[in-house]
């Protein structure tokens, strides 16, 4: 069973309507043959990677340079937000209370942390 057997009807939908000029699963294997990995591309990407070349399938003269390319940067943007949004998850959380009775220690008594 492929991983990509769990995506929604939706997200299949597009990789058939990509695939009569892209076929997505042979580039997904061939991807994975490439890097000598398993690779599981979120769905986000597959369906951003889908609608982009559905966009652009005129002007696309290597389909498998693109897909490269595509899911390359995809993913990126995918770790990105994934960053963020734990980053924001963190900046929310309250200090633990020994750094902030530290800190508070240290304005109240004007300690010089730095001499």
């Amino acid at each position: 069973m492929a991983y990509w057997d769990k995506f929604k009807p939706e997200t299949k939908f597009l990789m058939v309507q990509a695939g009569s000029g892209l076929n997505i699963y042979a580039m997904l294997n061939r991807l994975k043959a490439i890097r000598k990995e398993n690779i599981y591309l979120p769905e986000s990407v597959v369906v951003a990677v889908c609608k982009s070349y559905i966009k652009n399938r005129a002007t696309i003269k290597n389909p498998w340079a693109w897909f490269q390319k595509a899911v390359t940067m995809e993913g990126r943007k995918q770790r990105i937000a994934d960053t963020i949004k734990e980053n924001d998850s963190h900046n929310r959380e309250p200090p633990a209370p020994a750094v902030k009775s530290l800190i508070s220690d240290c304005f109240a008594k004007r300690v010089d942390i730095f001499p």
